[in-house]
């Protein structure tokens, strides 16, 4: 569908869909407390499949990332009451550490 939609110059329509999709999707994962303790397992898991249909689709392309993570971002903001645990737990198991370089050289 995206080789479609980038032959007649519309992948803006195919990432507002993805966009309307995650957040419907993951609003669902994010706001039933019924499911409170399982909630950020379900949403590295929504996530990670996410991730696979961004390389396998949508062929690694950068605004859809972009998408993907603004969606997302708008998901974890939506509880603040557990936007210091999703952040800790997404730092530990999906974040690269970033090292600083030193400051020598400069």
């Amino acid at each position: 569908m995206y080789s479609l939609f980038s032959r007649v110059n519309a992948p803006e329509s195919l990432r507002q869909a993805l966009s309307s999709y995650i957040r419907r999707t993951g609003q669902g994962i994010v706001m039933d407390e019924k499911k409170d303790k399982d909630m950020v397992s379900s949403l590295m898991e929504f996530k990670a499949s996410l991730d696979t249909i961004w390389e396998e689709s949508f062929f690694k392309n950068e605004a859809f990332s972009n998408t993907i993570k603004d969606a997302f971002e708008h998901l974890i903001n939506l509880r603040q009451r557990y936007k210091a645990s999703t952040d800790k737990f997404l730092d530990q198991h999906c974040c690269a550490k970033v090292v600083p370089e030193s400051t020598d050289n400069l």
